[in-house]
């Protein structure tokens, strides 16, 4: 692959990663990634899932986002039905970002048989699939996948090879937006707490730097305020809140962080 790729398919490549780095969408990330991928690989349907895994490290799908045609049984395959299929039974233990055919994954005879190829892909003329199993840290946190009719043919070796090249880079970027999708849910239940018992934004904003372990002069030199405004805002929000320290401050709204084990 490497000796047929031309300069300007490098070039290509490379400024469209560094486009995909540059984004801090969820939605418009998954997208641009299947766009991006859909300019080196030709496929009939692709599809870009967020996953997420249970406690025996079962993947379960949630959302997806899809390219080309329209694909059918989503509310059906979303409701975990499949979730323990072959074809993905072994996913939640991959240590890594894993590319694959599912020609290569298992025999024909075994493969044409599976619930999700009966109920799922036969259905709509699906036969050849190409996968990425994103993995950070151990954790299955998506899956790009691409499908072919069987006249379109199986995908090739250079198709694997180009995604496996990729997929490392989308799956760094993709772990990193879910992390501060995660922040900013947490901020925002946070947030409305705080405002529960009347804290102004700025008071609400120093509180959420203490309890993200800033000290003092951090937090004063991140607000820009002198110390003698600091400790004012800090007496009305113990008023406000109704607690005298900030043990007490912190057992309140971060509990797991004042525990001792």
């Amino acid at each position: 692959m490497k000796n047929r790729l031309l300069e300007r398919d490098w070039r290509f490549i490379l400024d469209s990663i560094y486009l995909l780095y540059k984004m801090d969408s969820l939605d418009s990330f998954k997208r641009s990634s299947l766009e991006f991928l859909s300019s080196l690989i030709q496929a009939d349907q692709s599809m870009f899932f967020e996953t997420s895994q249970d406690t025996s490290r079962t993947v379960i799908f949630k959302s997806c986002v899809s390219r080309g045609e329209e694909p059918k049984f989503m509310d059906e395959f979303l409701s975990g039905t499949f979730n323990d299929d072959p074809y993905f039974r072994r996913w939640g233990f991959f240590p890594k970002t894993t590319t694959f055919r599912d020609t290569d994954m298992m025999p024909e005879y075994y493969r044409l048989n599976t619930k999700i190829f009966r109920e799922i892909y036969s259905k709509q003329g699906i036969y050849y699939g190409l996968r990425s199993y994103l993995v950070q840290d151990s954790k299955a946190i998506g899956n790009i996948c691409f499908f072919n009719h069987k006249e379109r043919g199986d995908f090739s070796e250079d198709d694997v090879n180009l995604l496996d090249l990729v997929a490392p880079h989308i799956t760094l970027k993709f772990a990193w937006l879910l992390q501060e999708a995660e922040k900013g849910q947490e901020d925002a239940v946070l947030d409305r707490k705080l405002l529960e018992y009347g804290l102004t934004q700025r008071e609400r904003e120093l509180a959420k730097l203490i309890l993200s372990g800033a000290d003092d002069e951090e937090v004063a030199d991140k607000l820009c305020i002198s110390r003698a405004t600091f400790h004012k805002h800090i007496s009305n929000i113990y008023r406000k809140i109704g607690v005298r320290s900030r043990v007490q401050f912190f057992s309140l709204f971060a509990p797991s962080s004042s525990s001792c084990s």
